[in-house]
């Protein structure tokens, strides 16, 4: 590993260092990604597994089994939201990495700031990695899932994701039709989840770290950055800065959604 002069290290104006003046090495970071990845996949077994009520009310009185089928699409649009928000977030609001990215012996991670050019995705591109995301966890979790006496048939799902200060809100319209017992049922409400995750505030700071770093690398100030209770940690590897950002009140559960990206900070 090669540690960054100390310009990239820059303390507050009131004296708190929020970059570590002596370089961390990447096991930190490779740790808490690793973490996150097994925990992705512990919360989806025990989510769909433990079936919770869905969060919108059903309008019409339904049969059991019927309500059992609603209750569990309700319960894979909830896990399928969870798990995006913890699988993009340390993708750097990717569904899929793009090219520019920094490899590491371990991880990988999307390059918002290379060869002097900003790669930082779109709102619109971010809403829709997660929309992506959640599309297909829904999809699957829908088609794993074999209810005994009932015939499930059910249109690809349509989703939509809207990022606001302090919430994530996705909405999935999942049109299904239920036969059992000699009866047919439409079920055509769409279902919400709704999460306590700033994620949008995690995108827009990560977005103004590397229009920051374009302008001049050792210039950035993470005070004015690191707003609203947001925290940072920080790792040099080669050339680049690896950023892990949170925020203490944005969880899953108990895991922490976090917000990973790189910037090349001198010429690799």
């Amino acid at each position: 590993f090669i540690y960054l002069r100390k310009p990239y290290f820059p303390s507050s104006k009131e004296g708190r260092t929020l970059i570590p003046r002596k370089a961390q090495t990447t096991a930190f970071t490779i740790a808490a990604l690793a973490i996150i990845v097994v925990a992705i996949a512990i919360t989806s077994l025990s989510q769909r597994s433990s079936l919770p009520q869905t969060e919108i009310p059903q309008a019409l009185t339904l049969p059991p089994k019927a309500q059992a089928v609603h209750d569990f699409i309700a319960a894979c649009v909830t896990s399928a939201t969870d798990e995006a928000l913890l699988a993009v977030g340390i993708r750097g609001g990717n569904f899929i990495l793009p090219q520019n990215v920094l490899k590491t012996e371990i991880a990988v991670y999307p390059l918002y700031y290379a060869d002097q050019q900003v790669f930082v995705p779109t709102q619109q591109e971010v809403t829709a990695s997660l929309a992506a995301y959640i599309k297909d966890d829904v999809q699957n979790c829908i088609e794993e899932r074999q209810i005994h006496g009932i015939e499930l048939r059910f249109t690809a799902p349509r989703v939509f994701v809207q990022l606001s200060e302090g919430e994530v809100l996705a909405r999935v319209d999942a049109p299904s039709q239920l036969a059992f017992d000699g009866t047919t049922i439409d079920l055509k409400q769409p279902y919400e989840a709704r999460r306590s995750v700033n994620f949008l505030k995690l995108y827009t700071t990560a977005a103004t770290v590397a229009q920051s770093t374009a302008q001049d690398p050792s210039a950035i100030t993470l005070d004015a950055l690191l707003s609203d209770n947001l925290q940072s940690e920080v790792t040099p590897y080669g050339s680049a800065l690896i950023y892990m950002l949170s925020e203490p009140a944005s969880n899953v559960g108990q895991l922490p959604v976090l917000f990973l990206f790189a910037v090349e900070v001198s010429p690799s």
